[in-house]
C-alpha cells in the first residue's frame, strides 16, 4: 500500500512540517508496511504565502492524486483557511470515476463535502497526524487495524443522546461549523434532506456558535437533516462547559433526533466519521 501525504489547506513551513510533523508521521507509517510519498502541495509555496500553492495548483495536485492508479490513499495534513479555493478547479467527473479514500478535518471539511457531493464517493474526517500525537498507540492501532481491513474501531464512537426521539438514521454530512458553512450557496452544499448532520468546531465561542447555528437555521438545514450529531467544540467545551454547549445546539435542533459525542473532533483521541456513510445511531450508555 502506498499513500500520500498532502496539504491542501494551509501550508506548513518546512522546518516545522519536516521536523515535528513529516519525518515522525512517515516513520510510523513504513513501521506498519505502508510507503508514504509526499506531492507538490505540502510546503508553503512562497509565491502564495501561507499555502502550498495557488488554488489552481492545489486542485491539480489533488486531481492528480485521485488519478494516479499507485496511490492508494490521500492523506491530508493540514487546517486553516484555503482548502475552497481549490472547489471551482477539481475534476470531479474524473474523480467519481477513479475514488479512493481522502482523509482531512477542520477546513477540509468543505472538500470532504464537496466531493461527496458532486460525486457521491464517502470522504474520511480524520486527521492522521494523530498517529505521532498523544494518544499515538492507541490511534494507529485503530487507524492501520481499519487500513488494512481487520477492524472499523476508528469509526467507532460513544454517543448519548438529548432528544425525546432515541434514534437516528441516514447518510451524514457536515463536519467543522465554521468549513461547513463555506459551502452555503454553492453548487458543492450536499443535500441534507434526511441526513445525519455532524457539527463540531474547534475555535468560537457560544456567541460565534450560535451566529453558525442560525445561518443554518435559516438555510432550513435544521428542518431538512433526520438527525444532528454534535462533536466536540473545543473552545466552547472549554470555556463554557460542555453542558451548555450541548444546550445551544439543542435548541436549534429542536424537532429531530439530537445526540452528542466526546470521541469526534479536533482533539488528539479523535475517531473518524464517514462522509456520505450510512448510520444508524441508537440510545446506548452515555460516557
Amino acid at each position: 500500500m502506498q499513500v500520500n501525504i498532502a496539504a491542501f489547506s494551509n501550508g506548513s513551513n518546512a522546518v516545522y512540517c519536516s521536523l515535528q510533523q513529516l519525518a515522525p508521521l512517515q516513520a510510523v507509517f513504513a513501521a506498519h508496511g505502508v510507503q508514504t510519498r509526499c506531492g507538490d502541495c505540502l510546503l508553503e509555496d512562497p509565491a502564495t504565502p501561507g499555502c502550498t500553492g495557488s488554488a489552481q495548483a492545489r486542485a491539480k495536485a489533488l486531481n492528480t492524486l485521485f488519478a494516479d492508479a499507485n496511490i492508494d490513499a490521500i492523506l491530508d495534513i493540514s487546517g486553516g483557511d484555503a482548502a475552497n479555493g481549490m472547489l471551482s478547479y477539481l475534476d470531479y467527473a474524473a474523480i467519481k470515476r477513479q475514488p479512493k479514500p481522502l482523509f482531512g478535518y477542520s477546513d477540509m471539511t468543505c472538500v470532504l463535502n464537496a466531493v461527496y457531493a458532486k460525486c457521491g464517493i464517502e470522504t474520511y474526517l480524520y486527521q492522521v497526524r494523530h498517529l505521532t500525537g498523544e494518544f499515538a498507540q492507541a490511534q494507529q492501532a485503530r487507524f492501520f487495524s481499519f487500513i488494512s481491513g481487520r477492524s472499523n474501531a476508528l469509526l467507532a464512537f460513544s454517543h448519548r443522546f438529548y432528544s425525546a426521539q432515541k434514534a437516528m438514521q441516514g447518510v451524514l454530512v457536515g463536519g467543522n461549523l465554521r468549513c461547513f458553512l463555506k459551502l452555503a450557496g454553492t453548487p458543492y452544499f450536499p443535500d441534507c434532506r434526511g441526513k445525519i448532520l455532524f457539527l463540531e468546531a474547534y475555535s468560537g465561542d457560544l456567541n460565534r456558535l450560535e451566529a453558525y447555528l442560525h445561518q443554518l437555521a435559516q438555510m432550513g438545514v435544521f428542518r431538512q437533516c433526520s438527525g444532528v450529531l454534535l462533536g466536540t467544540c473545543t473552545q466552547a467545551d472549554r470555556e463554557y462547559g460542555r453542558e451548555n454547549v450541548v444546550q445551544l445546539v439543542s435548541r436549534f435542533a429542536n424537532g429531530v433526533s439530537f445526540a452528542a459525542t466526546r470521541q469526534v473532533g479536533h482533539g488528539q483521541d479523535s475517531r473518524c466519521v464517514v462522509i456520505g456513510r450510512f448510520y444508524r445511531l441508537e440510545a446506548r450508555k452515555g460516557y
